[in-house]
């Protein structure tokens, strides 16, 4: 008997193991796929103001708005934050991540210049997970609009 309950507790040590594992994963996961995300919607507007889509620059709008879960948005034109009926995508965080960069409160913006695709300014994005604010991923556009992370 005492065989089978030593057993059964070695079981659910390895269990809990696996789970915790995995959830660390999971969560590391997100922000990469995030990572990948926003850097994915900062080309396309890159790459519609070269080709000056809609004869209009385009940019990224990025909300960290305490009252709302963190947004970012792919718009046209150059009015940071973006009128309504400029914004042609509008995207929610994960709930396992969030803005590090810009903080709390606070919003940004990148424009990309017609035909060159150059950015309005250099920009850093940061994004954080809930969970545990020493992993993070940055997104970084350079002044040569090249966009890494």
């Amino acid at each position: 008997m005492v065989e089978v309950i030593i057993g059964v507790a070695i079981i659910l040590v390895i269990a809990g193991g696996v789970t915790f594992s995995l959830t660390g994963f999971r969560s590391s996961q997100d922000l990469d796929d995030v990572a990948r995300e926003i850097a994915a919607a900062l080309r396309n507007a890159q790459s519609r103001s070269r080709a000056n889509d809609n004869g209009q620059i385009w940019g990224v709008y990025f909300s960290n708005n305490n009252s709302q879960a963190p947004t970012y948005a792919v718009f046209k034109g150059a009015t940071i934050p973006p009128a309504a009926g400029d914004i042609m995508g509008n995207y929610s965080l994960l709930g396992t991540v969030r803005f590090g960069s810009p903080g709390a409160g606070a919003d940004d913006g990148v424009t990309f210049a017609a035909l060159t695709g150059l950015p309005s300014a250099e920009k850093t994005i940061q994004i954080v997970l809930r969970r545990d604010a020493t992993k993070t991923r940055t997104i970084i556009i350079n002044a040569n609009g090249t966009i890494s992370y």
